[in-house]
């Protein structure tokens, strides 16, 4: 493991850590917003964070996949570099902290003969940097930017109408039995009826973790094409996409545990890439949904 890679780890792992303590160590389920002093719960904001507006605050280029995830903590949407803070006239607040962005810089491939055969060989291989940021917040002398609305936002303004644009993209369901399964091969999701759920919510809640899921398929976004692809990242894209939608039409997250916290921090140990790639995947489905 690289050491960006190391570091992106290391913060995941602190984020997790601090939901876990959220829990008290309880393996029991936990209110799903709010602890008592009003703070968001940790892992329900990395659950809820794909839609978050996190961006450059001089350019306004919007971060996307682990970026935004990781600076969705701050209650910020505008970043600078310490360069750039100095550039405008501004200043940085004694003690402020810096903020990591992470790049990926994909392997340089070419085309050589090897015995007498073409093939593709890397020239160089992939790598990641990374560079440090500060939020506005952490400025003083900087005017605060302004948030510009998606002028090309056409997403449903209901669930219902959300779930119609699903049914046009061929992805269907039908309610039926007692177990909850998409079929690939049908490309059909079972879910028992509305009825044999503790609330609507619920219902709604696991229809849409396995709407996500029908986005793998070679013929939507072909996620299993790849070999790194595994279970527990389709996992992951699937509660944090789904999770994202709920929030968007006013659904209540389906509640975790501590144990759901843990299974991901030992996913994390066994998959060293797991979240930086879920997190990246999870934007394309949600964008494959809502075209």
């Amino acid at each position: 493991m690289s050491k960006v890679q190391q570091i992106v780890n290391d913060k995941i792992k602190a984020q997790l850590q601090q939901a876990l303590e959220m829990f008290e160590g309880e393996m029991v389920e936990h209110q799903l917003d709010w602890d008592e002093e009003g703070n968001t719960v940790p892992w329900n904001c990395i659950r809820r964070s794909i839609d978050v507006s996190v961006q450059n605050g001089v350019s306004g280029y919007k971060y996307k996949g682990i970026n935004k995830w990781l600076q969705s903590y701050d209650n910020e949407n505008f970043y600078f570099t310490l360069k750039k803070i100095n550039e405008l006239g501004g200043t940085l607040k004694k003690g402020s902290k810096a903020r990591y962005l992470f790049v990926y810089i994909p392997p340089k491939i070419e085309e050589k003969e090897v015995d007498g055969k073409t093939e593709r060989v890397w020239v160089k291989p992939p790598m990641m940097r990374y560079h440090k940021v500060f939020r506005w917040q952490d400025t003083e002398g900087l005017e605060r930017p302004v948030v510009e609305e998606d002028k090309d936002n056409e997403r449903a303004s209901t669930l219902e109408e959300y779930l119609e644009r699903v049914k046009a993209k061929g992805i269907t369901w039908i309610e039926t039995g007692n177990t909850i399964n998409f079929d690939e091969d049908e490309s059909i999701i079972y879910i028992p009826p509305l009825s044999r759920f503790e609330s609507s919510d619920l219902y709604y809640a696991t229809l849409l973790r396995e709407i996500v899921k029908a986005t793998s398929t070679e013929d939507r976004l072909d996620r299993w094409k790849s070999n790194k692809h595994t279970e527990a990242r389709e996992e992951l894209i699937a509660e944090v996409a789904s999770a994202t939608i709920c929030l968007r039409y006013g659904l209540n997250v389906i509640p975790e545990t501590a144990a759901d916290v843990y299974k991901w921090l030992k996913a994390l140990d066994d998959d060293q890439q797991l979240f930086t790639s879920a997190m990246t995947k999870a934007e394309q489905a949600l964008a494959y949904l809502d075209k």
